[in-house]
């Protein structure tokens, strides 16, 4: 799934391993795979949050436990 990802996300964010799930910093809103990224964590069960942080949006995702 990691890799998975990072192909997706490609060039306009970033993708790392967090507290059991992903945490994807949005570098540019405008170009990210907004669609791509929600489509693929909800294919594979996450719950997903989003927060903004020193002005970049970031993802955060888990699996869902139910």
């Amino acid at each position: 799934m990691l890799m998975k990802l990072k192909m997706v996300v490609g060039s306009e964010g970033e993708v790392s391993e967090k507290y059991g799930g992903y945490e994807i910093i949005v570098h540019n809103p405008d170009f990210f795979p907004w669609k791509d990224v929600f489509n693929l964590l909800a294919d594979a069960s996450y719950e997903v949050w989003i927060k903004r942080r020193s002005g970049r949006l970031i993802i955060l995702s888990k699996p869902s436990v139910d």
